[in-house]
């Protein structure tokens, strides 16, 4: 009987974190059926009792290694964490014979390629955007000078000595196949980031009336979510003006911002369009009841700040949305969200420069469609999209396909 392949899966995002538990360890304990599994993760903060609950769950299925991440000395601190996860893999290695090393981000890629070099195993960069890019457009480092040159042919080397990169998005495949025409297609797979069908789920109406209600919602508002982070990349500014617009122009209208950590930020800007409290609602949620907040919603709005970059990018909310039959308002050029948005008609897909300048147009478009609403957003065109792209287990089959292919 063949032995199962050993993997070892190295993540920045630590368990402690939603994405971590999301887009990490979801796809890990599907994959566990087929594989071993040795997973380490720099855990930012976490506290004994989720590891006491995640080890409960993972429990003779993943091994699973934790490091401290911290950023607190900057390139420093990077370093020393890369160092360590070096470290930590080559003791794995020496225990067991590793025969791929899963590495997602472009740093856990680069203890990888080290590992491929010294050791032998099989490399999959599994890209969450175009790294460089991304610190340029951050403001964190200027393009041209030394580090951005030295960080891009860090970025290439990967590329070119990777057994098989996994991007999130159709462009970035685009992207890469144009740049790199050493690499073949079949060496590059689009896996977007998905959702859990038994996390993310419609709720009958009653139980969808029941939390509209005891949030404080009247059957004639239409309610607004933005879920998670509202900085870094989110333009809160354009979504709050655009609240603002609609509500003059409708007066039920209600905004619901489900986040942790950056209510002031959300109160001030709020305060800076002079939206109250009635209409600006900000609230915390556990990952697993984030379901029931969209399901009270009606519209799911975000505005992602576009740049090259972020045509490698796959908001992790959008496949949610969708799991839940909740319309997107966003923006193009965003990775593919133009795309689906609109070949699946699951919500609209404004250039944010309308939805800055042409506000009250937006607005109008916005209302006057909402009429329309149950006729225009189908539930055959959510599950279609959501079958198609954005199943964990199709995912999960997707990385299984990948492993045994470069093996």
């Amino acid at each position: 009987m063949q032995s199962r392949p050993n993997i070892l899966y190295y993540s920045l995002n630590g368990l402690g974190e939603d994405l971590g538990k999301s887009q990490v360890l979801e796809y890990l304990l599907l994959l566990s059926t087929e594989f071993n599994i040795d997973l380490i993760t720099f855990e930012k903060q976490i506290s004994e009792e989720e590891i006491t609950s995640i080890n409960r769950l993972i429990a003779d299925r993943i091994s699973w290694h934790r490091l401290n991440y911290s950023n607190k000395y900057g390139s420093i601190s990077t370093l020393l964490s890369l160092l360590n996860g070096l470290q930590l893999g080559r003791r794995i290695i020496r225990k067991k014979k590793i025969d791929i090393v899963h590495c997602r981000s472009m740093l856990p890629a680069l203890i990888g390629l080290r590992l491929k070099k010294d050791k032998g195993c099989r490399l999959l960069f599994d890209i969450r955007g175009f790294a460089t890019e991304e610190k340029v457009d951050r403001g964190r480092i200027s393009r041209g000078g030394l580090i951005y040159k030295v960080l891009m042919w860090l970025e290439h080397k990967l590329y070119r000595n990777s057994d098989h990169v996994v991007t999130l998005t159709y462009k970035a495949k685009e992207i890469l196949l144009n740049q790199y025409s050493e690499i073949p297609e079949k060496n590059i797979t689009v896996i977007p980031t998905c959702a859990s069908k038994e996390t993310f789920r419609t709720l009958p109406a009653p139980e969808r009336n029941q939390i509209r209600q005891q949030l404080g919602y009247s059957k004639e508002d239409i309610v607004f979510i933005h879920t998670g982070n509202v900085g870094t990349w989110y333009d809160l500014d354009a979504e709050m003006k655009l609240i603002k617009e609609l509500s003059e122009k409708f007066g039920h209208i209600k905004f619901l911002i489900v986040n942790k950590g950056q209510h002031e930020q959300i109160l001030n800007t709020a305060k800076k369009y002079n939206l109250s409290e009635e209409i600006v609602q900000i609230t915390e949620s556990k990952f697993s009841e984030v379901h029931r907040y969209l399901n009270a919603a009606d519209y799911s709005l975000f505005f992602i700040t576009p740049s090259f970059s972020k045509q490698a990018s796959a908001p992790t909310k959008f496949a949610e949305n969708v799991r839940c039959q909740l319309p997107t308002i966003s923006n193009a050029d965003v990775g593919d969200m133009k795309y689906f948005v609109e070949k699946y008609n699951v919500g609209y897909c404004f250039r944010l420069e309308e939805v800055k300048l042409r506000t009250d147009v937006v607005a109008d478009k916005i209302l006057q469609n909402h009429i329309t609403y149950s006729e225009r957003f189908k539930t055959e065109h959510f599950n279609q999209l959501f079958n198609q792209e954005f199943d964990k287990e199709l995912a999960t089959m997707k990385y299984s396909d990948i492993y045994r292919t470069i093996l």
